[in-house]
């Protein structure tokens, strides 16, 4: 679920989620415009899975549990490194 596997494919797998929530924070936003911007890049995407809100949760906690994001002031957005 982590990782993509042999049944598994890249854009269902949480770091693969996450990678593509990477690309979006360009700047400080709150999770529902984040989510909003998730949902078209994925409806412009062909083939690409449908993902759940639940799903699209466990994808920012992943990153924020790898210190890659914090939540400051009710936004989300990249640590600095």
């Amino acid at each position: 679920m982590l990782l993509p596997t042999k049944t598994l494919s890249p854009a269902r797998s949480l770091i693969g989620l996450g990678a593509v929530v990477l690309k979006l924070l360009d700047e400080a936003k709150p999770v529902s415009r984040i989510w909003e911007e998730f949902q078209a890049v994925q409806r412009m995407a062909p083939n690409a899975p449908t993902v759940t809100f639940a799903r699209f949760v466990l994808a920012l906690d992943l990153l924020y549990a790898l210190d890659v994001v914090r939540l400051e002031h009710n936004r989300i957005l990249k640590n600095r490194r």
